[in-house]
C-alpha cells in the first residue's frame, strides 16, 4: 500500500474518533474500537514525531476533529494521483480538493473478497499434502533427486502463472517456472524438480 493511501485510510478511521468525543464514540463503537482507535492516533503520532510537515497536518487534523484540505501551493503534493478514502461513517469528512472534479468518495467498504484464490502445494515426491499444511521432505542418501511437485490452483481467472520454490535447509534455494491453465477450477500442474538429496527442504509456491 503506497503511503499516500496509508496514511489517507488511517485517517479515515480516526474520522469518527475525533468528531464524536471518546465517550460518544465508545458508546457508539465499544470499548475495543475505542482503544485500537487511541492506539492508531497514538501511533500516528510517535511515526511521525521527526516530520514537522506530518506532524503539523495530524495536528491540524485533530483540531479540527476529522477535517482536512490538500493545498498544492503549500506543497501538498507529490505530483498528479489521487486519494482513497474508506469509511463507514463519512459524516465528519470535509475535504477542499482542486479540482473537485477529482475527488470521489466510496460508501462500500470490502476488506476481504468473498473469494480468494489460493495455491495449494498437494503433492511432493509421490506423498500426499494435505491443503494448507506445510510442505517439506527429506529424501534419504541414495534417492532419485528428480522428483515432482503437484501445485493446485483455485479461483484463478484465466491461466496462471507460478513459481514453485525449493528451500533446503543447507544451500540456495531452487525456483521453477510453471503454468496452471485453469481450464477447470480448481485446476492443477505437475511440476519437475530436482531435489537436494539427503537435506530438509520446504517446498514453497506463488503467483508471478
Amino acid at each position: 500500500m503506497e503511503p499516500v493511501t496509508l496514511a489517507a485510510s488511517a485517517l479515515a478511521i480516526l474520522v469518527p474518533y475525533l468528531k464524536k468525543g471518546a465517550e460518544e464514540f465508545t458508546a457508539a463503537a465499544g470499548q475495543v474500537a475505542y482503544e485500537k482507535t487511541r492506539a492508531l492516533l497514538a501511533e500516528l503520532k510517535r511515526r511521525w514525531i521527526g516530520d514537522r510537515e506530518a506532524s503539523g497536518q495530524l495536528e491540524q487534523f485533530e483540531r479540527r476533529g476529522g477535517s482536512s484540505f490538500a493545498n498544492p501551493g503549500r506543497g501538498d503534493t507529490a505530483g498528479h494521483g489521487y486519494i482513497r478514502i474508506d469509511t463507514i461513517d463519512r459524516s465528519g469528512i470535509q475535504l477542499g480538493f482542486d479540482p473537485l472534479a477529482a475527488l470521489t468518495i466510496g460508501s462500500f467498504m470490502l476488506v476481504f473478497p468473498p473469494v480468494v484464490p489460493r495455491l495449494d502445494v498437494i503433492e511432493v515426491a509421490g506423498r500426499a499434502i494435505a491443503p494448507g499444511a506445510p510442505a517439506e521432505i527429506l529424501l534419504p542418501p541414495g534417492t532419485d533427486p528428480n522428483q515432482t511437485i503437484v501445485v493446485r490452483g483455485s479461483d484463478f481467472v484465466g491461466a496462471q502463472a507460478i513459481e514453485v520454490a525449493l528451500v533446503p535447509s543447507n544451500g540456495p534455494r531452487q525456483v521453477y517456472d510453471a503454468e496452471i491453465d485453469m481450464s477447470t477450477n480448481p485446476d492443477q500442474v505437475t511440476v519437475d524438480v530436482a531435489f537436494p538429496v539427503n537435506v530438509r527442504t520446504r517446498v514453497w509456491a506463488w503467483t508471478r
